[in-house]
């Protein structure tokens, strides 16, 4: 009577099997990663993302402007059209993915006075 006979089960996996496994989720991963980088690299691309990145960059500009306005006469204006042609150009108060007809695309509160 020796050693009892090592027997395999069905559900047994060998550490090779593991190894083929993990490789193949890495695998899989990274596919998943090129895909989805390259959706964002097109829709980046796309004109509707570009006017609202335009946009943000007309806000940023118009805040400037009212800030350079208040510096320069102790007040805001009182509409942005104020800031026009002195401290900023009219298009920058339209936004290119706005399609109204108005000339202002953006809403201006003016700051109480205090």
């Amino acid at each position: 009577m020796g050693k009892p006979e090592k027997r395999e089960g069905f559900l047994t996996v060998k550490p090779t099997m593991w190894r083929i496994g993990l490789v193949g989720c890495v695998v899989v991963l990274i596919f998943v990663l090129i895909a989805l980088s390259a959706i964002i690299f097109f829709v980046g691309r796309t004109p509707y993302y570009r006017n609202l990145v335009e946009c943000h960059s007309h806000i940023q500009r118009v805040g400037d402007a009212v800030g350079r306005y208040a510096t320069k006469n102790d007040s805001y204006p009182q509409s942005l059209k104020d800031l026009v042609p002195d401290y900023i150009q009219a298009a920058v108060l339209k936004c290119p993915a706005d399609k109204s007809a108005g000339a202002v695309s953006y809403i201006y509160r003016r700051p109480k006075p205090g």
